[in-house]
């Protein structure tokens, strides 16, 4: 029993991280589990980020810095994006989260 629980402390500390980077949005998580061990976390998060007028420079770096983020972590799954425009000046960015991580 001990050895199915310290497996299954990895994932459930990443996740407590992504809680606290997260802030404001909604995570919902689906468990693979095999034997009593997390095997796979497949999760989708899904973040709002308001800007005020003239911003749109800041929301681009958003995107580019979400990105970036992937790659470096060599990520698995799916990186959305939608823009609210509102005359020309990106208000609302939505970023939508599908990724799956495998435990061994």
């Amino acid at each position: 029993m001990k050895d199915i629980s310290a497996h299954n402390l990895i994932p459930l500390a990443e996740l407590e991280k992504a809680l606290e980077k997260l802030q404001f949005g909604t995570l919902s998580l689906y468990l693979q589990v095999h034997r009593g061990k997390i095997v796979a976390v497949q999760g989708n998060q899904f973040q709002q980020i308001r800007f005020k007028e003239k911003e749109n420079s800041a929301a681009i770096a958003v995107i580019l810095s979400e990105i970036k983020d992937a790659y470096k972590k060599k990520k698995s799954g799916n990186l959305t994006f939608t823009v609210k425009f509102s005359e020309g000046d990106i208000r609302i960015l939505y970023v939508q989260k599908n990724y799956k991580r495998t435990y061994t």
